[in-house]
């Protein structure tokens, strides 16, 4: 059974028995699949060092190697364990060339970094779950092969799914713009979500739309007016108004 921190932990109180347990022989793949805890973190700080001593643009055998494994190493169910994978994975994505990414593993990593990581409970895990959203796509480079995974993630049949998935696509236009993340192709899926019952899902949408101002002011209300009512685009604009200080310039129709 995997040493799992007792209420959310880091990991610490049970390292004793885990050390005592502890096999650190064999190959680094194997070891970072360890149902062992203390194994397993030592696994991620050798791979850790690895991708942080490598050059840029890294197209070393361990990075081709590891790459397709992400999804499974982030899957870990132990809050420690996970922490330090999303570090080591940081570090890697920050080292590894464009060349070595493929949509095959873009997606799946995508998919597990938002069902996963953007929804677990502990602050410190969402907060590099979305930094490692952010390096996964500054390494890739490209969003086409990724719209189907982002749309249906954010349009998860799940609620929680689908506000992390919506809050991935926000950060993700919020970064890198409305030229490598097209508003269009997502729309649908946002105005759903913005009229959701769902207070999560509802905000992350408003994150969206506060991302898209960011980069086309005014003119994201061709976009929207058509397609929310009266008072949904009042309270977009006031979420706006709030989060940066801005307000669309609406209809004289809409402020009223």
């Amino acid at each position: 059974m995997d040493d799992q921190a007792i209420g959310g932990g880091s990991g610490e109180q049970m390292g004793k028995s885990s050390a005592e347990t502890a096999d650190n022989s064999g190959p680094l793949d194997k070891r970072i699949l360890s149902k062992n805890w203390s194994v397993r973190a030592g696994a991620y700080d050798e791979l850790t060092k690895m991708s942080a001593d490598a050059p840029d643009g890294c197209k070393a055998e361990f990075m081709k190697q590891h790459i397709g494994q992400w999804k499974v190493y982030l899957k870990d169910n132990n809050p420690g364990a996970l922490e330090k994978a999303l570090n080591c994975f940081n570090i890697f994505m920050g080292k590894i060339h464009k060349s070595v990414l493929t949509a095959e593993d873009v997606n799946p990593i995508l998919s597990m970094l938002i069902e996963k990581c953007l929804t677990h409970m502990k602050p410190v895990l969402k907060k590099l779950a979305g930094e490692s959203v952010l390096l996964l796509f500054e390494a890739f480079e490209t969003f086409d092969e990724s719209q189907d995974t982002l749309t249906a993630l954010a349009g998860h049949k799940v609620p929680k799914n689908a506000a992390a998935g919506t809050v991935a696509l926000a950060l993700l236009l919020e970064n890198f713009g409305v030229k490598k993340l097209r508003f269009q192709d997502y729309a649908a899926t946002i105005v759903k979500n913005a009229t959701s019952t769902n207070p999560a899902i509802k905000t992350a949408a408003y994150e969206f739309y506060k991302a898209c101002y960011k980069w086309m002011g005014d003119a994201i209300l061709p976009l929207i007016e058509d397609k929310l009512k009266k008072q949904q685009i009042v309270s977009v604009n006031q979420y706006i108004s709030l989060k940066i200080s801005c307000r669309m310039t609406l209809r004289s129709s809409l402020k009223k």
